[in-house]
């Protein structure tokens, strides 16, 4: 069995390209914004803001592998780590939302049109027919 050897990040940075990266990333950061802010980036914000916070963890990692890649990888996967219950949970809650609104559809439709036997609540022939063509003999 061979012995656990310990992680061991070291990271010196120069600050000239700590700087160059840093501008590159308000840039990038800026430009994402900017793109949220579009007719289709906004969809996406009112649906899904989850997915617009993995996109901004996504840029800082890009940026952060110009400075260290080592830093960057643990960096992401600390996200996922902890971001991933998250994002599940958006889109667990988004789903059984969408089921309820689909059942409510549903009911509303039998509601009004009758249910699958063909019965239409006790009126009409349940194809739209009204009270005052249906037979009483």
């Amino acid at each position: 069995m061979s012995p656990v050897v310990p992680v061991r990040i070291v990271v010196q940075i120069d600050p000239v390209l700590l700087g160059l990266v840093l501008a590159l990333g308000l840039v990038l950061s800026a430009l994402y914004a900017v793109l949220l802010s579009t007719e289709a980036g906004r969809r996406v914000c009112d649906r899904r803001t989850h997915w617009t916070v993995v996109g901004g963890h996504l840029v800082m990692a890009l940026t952060m592998c110009f400075v260290s890649a080592p830093m960057a990888v643990l960096w992401l996967a600390w996200s996922v780590v902890h971001g991933a219950p998250l994002v599940i949970r958006s889109e667990v809650l988004r789903w059984r939302a969408e089921a309820r609104r689909e059942q409510a559809w549903e009911g509303a439709v039998r509601g009004v049109l009758g249910d699958e036997t063909g019965e239409d609540c006790g009126v009409g022939d349940g194809h739209g027919a009204d009270r005052g063509s249906q037979s009483w003999t």
